[in-house]
């Protein structure tokens, strides 16, 4: 991951949307990515979709949650094993 060089006069709203714009953009592709294995390519069971959309929802409620300023650095959400 590319690292952006900061400003040296950037301010704190300026940073979140530095750092945030790109890591959003990440976690959209990487969403899509997810929806691509329901496209008939590969077999998968509705218990693995299941979990599939209850670690990603966990992970989002989290994320947002984590949002607010008193839940700084809460605990990353646990990813569940798929087999």
């Amino acid at each position: 991951m590319p690292k952006t060089d900061a400003p040296a006069n950037e301010t704190k709203a300026d940073k979140f949307r530095r750092l945030a714009n790109p890591r959003l953009a990440r976690v959209i592709a990487s969403l899509e990515s997810i929806g691509k294995l329901g496209t008939g390519a590969y077999e998968n069971t509705a218990e693995q979709r299941s979990a599939i959309r209850k670690s990603v929802m966990s992970a989002l409620d989290g994320a947002i949650d984590g949002l607010e300023p008193k839940a700084a650095g809460a605990s990353r959400a646990k990813v569940e094993e798929l087999l």
